[in-house]
Protein backbone atom coordinates (compact mmCIF):
# COMPACT_ATOMS: atom_id res chain seq x y z
CA UNK A 1 0.00 0.00 0.00
CA UNK A 2 2.62 2.15 0.78
CA UNK A 3 3.97 1.97 -2.62
CA UNK A 4 0.54 2.57 -4.12
CA UNK A 5 0.89 5.56 -2.07
CA UNK A 6 3.88 7.57 -2.75
CA UNK A 7 3.34 6.54 -7.18
CA UNK A 8 -0.24 8.30 -6.75
CA UNK A 9 1.63 11.02 -5.08
CA UNK A 10 4.49 11.18 -7.88
CA UNK A 11 1.52 11.06 -10.37
CA UNK A 12 -0.77 13.76 -8.50
CA UNK A 13 1.47 16.62 -7.22
CA UNK A 14 2.18 17.76 -11.20
CA UNK A 15 -1.39 17.80 -11.56
CA UNK A 16 -2.46 19.86 -8.89
CA UNK A 17 0.76 22.11 -9.20
CA UNK A 18 -0.80 23.07 -12.62
CA UNK A 19 0.51 20.31 -15.40
CA UNK A 20 1.85 17.19 -15.86
CA UNK A 21 5.05 18.72 -17.42
CA UNK A 22 6.55 22.85 -17.94
CA UNK A 23 4.72 25.09 -19.75
CA UNK A 24 5.79 25.41 -23.54
CA UNK A 25 6.38 29.38 -23.75
CA UNK A 26 7.36 29.90 -27.45
CA UNK A 27 10.62 31.31 -28.08
CA UNK A 28 9.11 34.98 -29.55
CA UNK A 29 5.66 36.46 -29.54
CA UNK A 30 4.27 37.84 -32.22
CA UNK A 31 5.56 41.96 -32.13
CA UNK A 32 2.28 44.34 -31.62
CA UNK A 33 1.66 46.10 -34.50
CA UNK A 34 3.14 49.86 -34.30
CA UNK A 35 0.69 52.64 -34.25
CA UNK A 36 0.40 54.49 -37.63
CA UNK A 37 2.44 58.00 -38.06
CA UNK A 38 0.75 60.84 -37.51
CA UNK A 39 1.12 63.10 -40.85
CA UNK A 40 2.64 66.64 -40.16
CA UNK A 41 -0.14 69.40 -39.29
CA UNK A 42 1.22 72.31 -41.41
CA UNK A 43 -2.23 73.89 -41.14
CA UNK A 44 -2.62 74.19 -37.23
CA UNK A 45 -4.34 76.94 -36.14
CA UNK A 46 -2.26 78.98 -33.65
CA UNK A 47 0.29 82.71 -33.93
CA UNK A 48 3.29 83.31 -36.31
CA UNK A 49 5.68 85.59 -36.58
CA UNK A 50 7.26 86.53 -39.96
CA UNK A 51 10.21 88.93 -41.70
CA UNK A 52 9.98 90.12 -45.14
CA UNK A 53 12.34 91.51 -47.33
CA UNK A 54 10.74 93.32 -50.11
CA UNK A 55 11.12 95.37 -53.36
CA UNK A 56 8.35 97.94 -54.05
CA UNK A 57 7.34 100.38 -57.17
CA UNK A 58 5.23 102.85 -57.69
CA UNK A 59 2.40 103.13 -60.05
CA UNK A 60 2.78 104.30 -63.41
CA UNK A 61 0.43 106.82 -64.84
CA UNK A 62 0.27 109.17 -61.97
CA UNK A 63 -0.71 112.42 -61.73
CA UNK A 64 0.04 114.06 -58.42
CA UNK A 65 3.24 115.60 -58.61
CA UNK A 66 3.52 114.67 -54.10
CA UNK A 67 4.22 110.85 -55.03
CA UNK A 68 6.49 111.80 -58.56
CA UNK A 69 9.34 112.24 -56.41
CA UNK A 70 12.48 110.19 -56.14
CA UNK A 71 10.81 108.40 -53.35
CA UNK A 72 8.54 106.56 -54.65
CA UNK A 73 10.89 105.05 -57.16
CA UNK A 74 11.82 101.45 -57.14
CA UNK A 75 12.77 100.85 -53.61
CA UNK A 76 13.69 97.73 -51.39
CA UNK A 77 12.28 97.34 -47.54
CA UNK A 78 11.33 95.04 -45.27
CA UNK A 79 8.49 94.17 -43.16
CA UNK A 80 7.18 92.22 -40.39
CA UNK A 81 4.25 90.06 -39.43
CA UNK A 82 2.56 89.09 -36.46
CA UNK A 83 -0.51 86.79 -37.06
CA UNK A 84 -3.11 84.42 -35.96
CA UNK A 85 -4.40 81.26 -37.95
CA UNK A 86 -7.47 80.67 -37.25
CA UNK A 87 -8.32 77.33 -39.33
CA UNK A 88 -6.79 75.75 -42.15
CA UNK A 89 -8.05 78.58 -44.56
CA UNK A 90 -8.14 81.58 -42.63
CA UNK A 91 -5.80 83.53 -40.86
CA UNK A 92 -5.80 87.62 -39.52
CA UNK A 93 -2.39 89.24 -39.45
CA UNK A 94 -0.95 92.90 -38.65
CA UNK A 95 1.76 94.12 -40.94
CA UNK A 96 4.42 97.21 -40.82
CA UNK A 97 6.90 97.46 -43.75
CA UNK A 98 9.82 100.66 -43.97
CA UNK A 99 10.00 100.58 -47.74
CA UNK A 100 13.41 102.55 -47.46
CA UNK A 101 12.98 106.07 -49.11
CA UNK A 102 12.50 108.67 -46.78
CA UNK A 103 11.26 106.87 -43.84
CA UNK A 104 8.13 105.62 -45.87
CA UNK A 105 6.24 103.06 -43.83
CA UNK A 106 2.77 101.74 -43.64
CA UNK A 107 1.25 99.37 -41.18
CA UNK A 108 -1.56 97.35 -42.48
CA UNK A 109 -4.40 94.61 -40.69
CA UNK A 110 -4.78 91.84 -43.41
CA UNK A 111 -7.11 88.84 -43.44
CA UNK A 112 -5.36 85.73 -45.13
CA UNK A 113 -7.94 83.14 -47.04
CA UNK A 114 -5.64 80.17 -47.66
CA UNK A 115 -6.38 77.77 -49.74
CA UNK A 116 -5.13 74.23 -48.75
CA UNK A 117 -4.95 72.67 -52.15
CA UNK A 118 -1.90 70.47 -50.44
CA UNK A 119 -0.08 70.05 -47.39
CA UNK A 120 3.49 71.95 -47.55
CA UNK A 121 2.31 74.31 -50.66
CA UNK A 122 -0.14 76.84 -49.60
CA UNK A 123 -1.13 79.59 -51.97
CA UNK A 124 -3.54 82.60 -50.63
CA UNK A 125 -5.36 85.86 -51.43
CA UNK A 126 -4.55 89.05 -49.28
CA UNK A 127 -6.69 92.00 -48.66
CA UNK A 128 -5.89 94.78 -45.40
CA UNK A 129 -6.47 98.03 -45.32
CA UNK A 130 -3.85 100.54 -43.39
CA UNK A 131 -1.90 103.71 -42.91
CA UNK A 132 0.80 104.88 -44.91
CA UNK A 133 3.06 107.62 -44.29
CA UNK A 134 5.87 108.58 -45.82
CA UNK A 135 6.89 112.40 -43.85
CA UNK A 136 4.98 114.60 -41.68
CA UNK A 137 2.44 116.16 -44.40
CA UNK A 138 2.35 113.27 -46.44
CA UNK A 139 -0.37 110.46 -44.80
CA UNK A 140 -3.18 108.76 -46.60
CA UNK A 141 -5.12 105.75 -46.17
CA UNK A 142 -4.25 102.44 -47.86
CA UNK A 143 -6.01 99.26 -49.18
CA UNK A 144 -4.27 95.98 -49.71
CA UNK A 145 -5.49 93.45 -52.35
CA UNK A 146 -2.07 90.91 -53.09
CA UNK A 147 -1.48 86.83 -53.46
CA UNK A 148 0.92 84.60 -52.72
CA UNK A 149 2.26 81.16 -51.87
CA UNK A 150 4.38 79.31 -48.78
CA UNK A 151 6.10 76.63 -48.56
CA UNK A 152 6.68 74.43 -44.94
CA UNK A 153 9.61 72.89 -44.44
CA UNK A 154 8.00 71.72 -41.26
CA UNK A 155 4.71 72.12 -39.22
CA UNK A 156 6.75 75.41 -37.75
CA UNK A 157 9.16 76.88 -40.34
CA UNK A 158 7.58 78.40 -43.68
CA UNK A 159 8.87 80.72 -46.67
CA UNK A 160 6.83 82.28 -49.23
CA UNK A 161 6.96 84.73 -51.70
CA UNK A 162 3.87 87.66 -52.14
CA UNK A 163 3.19 90.08 -54.31
CA UNK A 164 0.59 93.18 -53.44
CA UNK A 165 -1.11 96.29 -54.86
CA UNK A 166 -1.56 99.09 -52.30
CA UNK A 167 -4.16 101.85 -53.29
CA UNK A 168 -3.15 104.82 -52.05
CA UNK A 169 -6.33 106.27 -51.03
CA UNK A 170 -5.66 110.42 -50.74
CA UNK A 171 -4.87 109.96 -54.64
CA UNK A 172 -6.66 107.03 -56.27
CA UNK A 173 -4.41 106.95 -59.34
CA UNK A 174 -1.42 106.47 -57.27
CA UNK A 175 -0.30 102.74 -56.05
CA UNK A 176 2.83 100.88 -54.73
CA UNK A 177 3.15 97.20 -56.10
CA UNK A 178 5.06 95.35 -53.86
CA UNK A 179 6.88 91.89 -53.95
CA UNK A 180 8.02 90.25 -50.62
CA UNK A 181 10.07 87.04 -50.07
CA UNK A 182 10.20 86.19 -46.15
CA UNK A 183 9.96 83.46 -43.85
CA UNK A 184 7.57 82.77 -40.74
CA UNK A 185 7.83 80.37 -37.83
CA UNK A 186 4.45 79.51 -36.68
CA UNK A 187 3.72 78.20 -32.67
Amino acid sequence: MRSLTIALLLIATPVFAGGYANPVIPEEWPAPAPAPAESPNYSKPGPYLGAQALYSGQQLGNDDARYQSSQWDNKGGVAGTAGYRLDSSLALQLNSTWFGANDTWDVTADVKGILPIGDQIQPYGIVGAGYLSSDPTDNTAEIKMGAGVDYYFTPEVSVGFEGSYRLLTANTSQGLVVAGLGAAYHF
